[in-house]
């Protein structure tokens, strides 16, 4: 989230070229997402037992909080225009970053581990 703060038009970039094919992102992928998916992936296979998930299931894990992540920023004009609320403010990427947390925390619960 922070990363995508400092340059939130990266977010577009990637939805627009994942749109187009995706061609133009394997240099932006391999050196600078590629190591995110990476430790996501980790996390995801470390906690599968815990949560219940397959292993067939990481990707899919790792795809929709990434989604979750760069969705925040590639919707934030059309929350804006719709509702009025500015979801890219200091506060507003704060509270997303939260619930980010609060989601994870519910996809890989920790036993005894109060949230």
């Amino acid at each position: 989230m922070r990363a995508l703060a400092e340059r939130p038009d990266v977010a577009h970039l990637i939805a627009r070229e994942a749109l187009d094919g995706g061609g133009r992102l394997t240099p932006l992928l391999t050196e600078i997402i590629a190591p995110v998916i990476a430790t996501g992936g980790k996390m995801a296979a470390h906690d599968i037992e815990e949560g219940g998930w397959e292993d067939e299931d990481i990707a899919h894990i790792v795809l929709t909080m990434a989604q979750a992540t760069l969705g925040y920023f590639t919707m934030a004009a059309q929350v804006r225009e719709l509702s009025g609320l500015n979801l890219l403010t200091e506060a507003g990427r704060e509270r997303h970053t939260r619930f980010l947390i609060e989601l994870t925390a519910r996809i890989f619960p920790v036993p005894g581990c109060a949230r």
